[in-house]
């Protein structure tokens, strides 16, 4: 996944994968999500991590900096890829994902809604469920055949209290051993990656981490 053979920002890797993305059997796509993401609350003028984006911006705030602004443009350029990618493997009859977290402003966009009229659906997990301290509602776009039939384990315990463990979910804030929580809980769990696949068992799989 850290490969720069599979860096989708780089444009010849892009070309390279869109020639070949429909041919596969499922294909998976992880947009890098820092953008899109609603965990950045602080004001601008704040050395912390404040909004790219909102619900009637979404694809940009404007008067962002010069850096925000190339950033939120490169991950544009991904989510375009990304749409147009799932499309392809979508209309070949082949099935795959789209993955983000269930609060991202991605999943208000243009290209998702126009995904789930072609048959996508919604499917949610908790990783909570899957072996880790932590809740971490996250969403996939699923398409193709028997995407209505799969299922994903949720947490349906109460005020922060995990229905697996009856422990307190950690909070994924902060620094733990010198890595933010956050981006530590990108893996997915491996009892998560065995639950998906069984529900897509014996496909080859092309699995394209969008990166930053």
């Amino acid at each position: 996944a850290r490969s720069p053979k599979n860096d989708l920002a780089n444009p010849r890797v892009a070309r390279e994968i869109g020639a070949v993305c429909s041919e596969f059997d499922c294909l998976g796509i992880d947009i890098c999500c820092n953008t899109w993401s609603r965990a950045r609350r602080a004001p601008p003028w704040s050395s912390m991590l404040s909004a790219l984006r909102s619900n009637q911006h979404l694809y940009g705030l404007p008067n962002l900096s010069d850096t925000d602004r190339n950033t939120v443009r490169l991950h544009n350029f991904m989510y375009r890829k990304a749409i147009a990618y799932a499309e392809k493997s979508l209309q070949a009859g082949k099935c795959g994902w789209i993955e983000n977290p269930r609060t991202s402003m991605l999943w208000k966009t243009a290209g998702i809604r126009r995904l789930l009229r072609q048959g996508a659906v919604f499917v949610e997990a908790h990783f909570c469920q899957y072996g880790c301290s932590f809740k971490k509602a996250t969403r996939f776009l699923v398409w193709g055949p028997r995407a209505s039939q799969v299922v994903l384990s949720q947490c349906g315990g109460k005020k922060g209290v995990c229905s697996r463990t009856g422990r307190k979910h950690v909070s994924l804030t902060g620094l733990h051993r010198g890595v933010f929580r956050t981006s530590a809980a990108q893996v997915y769990p491996i009892s998560l990656c065995r639950s998906l696949m069984s529900q897509r068992r014996n496909l080859p799989l092309l699995h394209s981490k969008i990166r930053e």
